[in-house]
């Protein structure tokens, strides 16, 4: 079940990496323009852009979907 957004999520992993906009930028390959858009909500990001996200963080892609199970691959 969904309880968040992929917008929602991006902001999350921000805060927690507490990274900036330019080294999420760099570390993923996105535009600084395509992430002020998702963080703005004005739109969300496709299946490949939150493939990058997550192989960039080594996240749970489902996470990144929005959807409640853990944030990393190797968490219970």
């Amino acid at each position: 079940m969904k309880s968040s957004n992929s917008n929602t999520r991006i902001r999350t992993l921000l805060n927690e990496l507490d990274i900036s906009q330019t080294e999420f930028c760099n570390k993923t390959g996105l535009t600084k323009s395509a992430l002020s858009n998702y963080l703005n909500g004005d739109r969300q990001p496709r299946q490949d852009q939150l493939d990058k996200i997550a192989k960039a963080f080594d996240l749970n892609p489902s996470w990144l979907m929005g959807y409640d199970v853990p944030m990393r691959n190797d968490e219970d």
